[in-house]
């Protein structure tokens, strides 16, 4: 496969957020997960690409280090992992504007047994040192706060 095709692939959100989705596309939030869910599918595939080329070359690893399918395979995977993490900030930038899309985000980056780690970054920013996972939540709770606040005004 070619690091253009890698990236071409598309990447299904799980059935939970597609339920949400198809129910609820308001919330801008749903739409960034899905982003994020797609650029982590698409970086999964080039990480089985570059395997893969790194299987398919003859030699050992020092030998083909500089072979220029691997050169390009691993491009398409730096910018893969670059993608993915810029869709992830994103996920601290969107305020979710209901419940479901707060709940959705919630589920989507804190799961309890969630092994996805490799699909976010560590921090918020190089500034400070924020997990990203406690920004996400802060943000949850700020878009929460607001979320109901407005439900009481208006009543």
């Amino acid at each position: 496969m070619s690091s253009i095709a890698a990236f071409s692939l598309v990447a299904t959100p799980s059935i939970a957020h597609q339920a949400i989705l198809a129910f609820d596309q308001s919330d801008p939030i749903l739409v960034a997960i899905a982003a994020h869910e797609k650029a982590a599918g698409v970086h999964s595939e080039c990480v089985r690409h570059v395997c893969a080329t790194e299987e398919a070359l003859p030699g050992s690893p020092a030998e083909i280090e500089g072979h220029p399918d691997l050169v390009a395979a691993n491009a398409a995977l730096d910018d893969s992992s670059r993608a993915m993490y810029e869709a992830a900030l994103a996920l601290a930038a969107v305020a979710p504007t209901t419940m479901s899309g707060a709940a959705a985000l919630l589920d989507h980056v804190g799961s309890p047994g969630h092994d996805q780690d490799w699909m976010f970054p560590e921090f918020i920013n190089d500034k400070d040192e924020v997990p990203f996972k406690s920004a996400v939540m802060r943000h949850v709770g700020m878009s929460l706060k607001k979320m109901t606040s407005s439900r009481y005004r208006a009543a």
